[in-house]
């Protein structure tokens, strides 16, 4: 029900409600619906990675099921977000697609990391999105890249491209100013 009523209403909360549904009863087919419908989302909201990165996970496991049938209504919202998303990031979309070849799973953790976004402040620790704290803590942790990508469930150029995006927010240039920033943070 909740895939039928997102397909209708492109109501985002629908979407993350059918993908749920989806990976709690193995109903790989409507995970790829909710997937391509989030990726359709984001698109929306300018979040081009992200809706590239949907895509792919969606195409993979339409690969892996043989399930080819969307709606016309579905194709005429698809194709314009992907070609959006692609154009937006211009070279960096192959890269942002080729990380996303994740398992169905995978894919349903990583739509709902970046579920709920808002909008924050463009620099500091209150910047920072909830996975770039994640990958924060991490490093302050001692955690290597690889082991970060591992931890979280996405590629290595994801966790690089994270730490890119936090030590420009936080204005750090190395993982022990970044780990004496979050140490900071910590305290009261």
């Amino acid at each position: 029900m909740a895939a039928i009523e997102a397909a209708a209403t492109g109501d985002d909360e629908r979407w993350h409600e059918a993908l749920r549904l989806a990976v709690e009863k193995g109903l790989r087919p409507i995970a790829v619906d909710a997937l391509e419908g989030l990726a359709v989302a984001a698109a929306r909201r300018e979040h081009w990675t992200d809706c590239l990165r949907l895509f792919a996970a969606a195409d993979r496991l339409r690969e892996e099921t043989g399930y080819r049938w969307r709606f016309r209504f579905e194709r005429e919202v698809v194709e314009p977000a992907r070609g959006a998303a692609a154009a937006a990031l211009g070279t960096d979309a192959e890269q942002a697609a080729a990380e996303a070849a994740l398992e169905w799973h995978e894919a349903a953790a990583y739509a709902a990391r970046a579920r709920g976004r808002r909008q924050r402040p463009r620099y500091g620790w209150d910047s920072l999105t909830p996975t770039e704290l994640q990958v924060a803590e991490l490093v302050a942790e001692g955690h290597t890249n690889p082991q970060i990508a591992q931890r979280l469930l996405m590629g290595r150029a994801t966790v690089k491209s994270h730490l890119e995006h936090v030590f420009t927010k936080l204005a750090v240039s190395s993982r022990a100013q970044l780990a004496a920033v979050v140490v900071r943070q910590r305290q009261p």
